[in-house]
């Protein structure tokens, strides 16, 4: 589905709703921390503030989990 080498896609919280805003900040604060720039989304932000504003159930341990294994080892991560 994604290629290794293909660019992640990023977005700025400005162009949001509110509470788009609001779930953003908590996406990228709480759930998928990140080292810094928390005003810029990738895709896949994006992708769980829709699952989130449309009540999908998402299984968040694995999500979470995901994101750590990959923030832990960034270049063993594919």
């Amino acid at each position: 589905m994604k290629k290794p080498q293909s660019q992640v896609r990023t977005y700025l919280v400005g162009g949001l709703k509110l509470e788009e805003r609001v779930l953003a900040l908590i996406v990228t604060w709480i759930l998928t921390t990140r080292g810094s720039n928390h005003y810029v989304l990738t895709e896949e932000d994006l992708f769980y503030i829709y699952c989130i504003m449309k009540k999908v159930k998402i299984n968040w341990i694995h999500i979470i989990k995901e994101h750590l294994q990959k923030s832990m080892r960034l270049s063993d991560y594919h």
